[in-house]
């Protein structure tokens, strides 16, 4: 399984702006799943618990973890994305995904 490892000490500063970006996110976030916000098209995803894989469709977007874990199963491709992680989809992705890391306190 593919992960992030950061790579020198600038990675302290961007956890830093990562977890004041997650705090800002989760003000907005006030529900489960989908959150929109008053910008179209830019939704905002919280889970308070981890959940099971599903099959389901990437959409073109662009997906920033800030929060919690996610395993994400591209064709062949397994992959961990975990604060700071991010992926890009220009096309609908096939994908079977789940949260494995997320509570109340830190949600995903």
């Amino acid at each position: 399984m593919k992960q992030f490892q950061p790579v020198d000490e600038r990675w302290t500063s961007s956890q830093t702006a990562l977890l004041g970006l997650a705090a800002v996110v989760q003000s907005i976030c006030v529900s489960e799943n989908a959150n929109p916000s008053k910008l179209s098209g830019l939704k905002f995803f919280r889970l308070s618990q981890p959940d099971e894989p599903s099959r389901c469709f990437y959409e073109p977007c662009i997906a920033i973890i800030l929060s919690g874990a996610k395993r994400v199963m591209f064709d062949q491709d397994e992959m961990l994305f975990q604060p700071g992680d991010f992926f890009v989809t220009s096309i609908d992705v096939p994908t079977s995904a789940h949260v494995l890391e997320a509570s109340e306190a830190k949600p995903y």
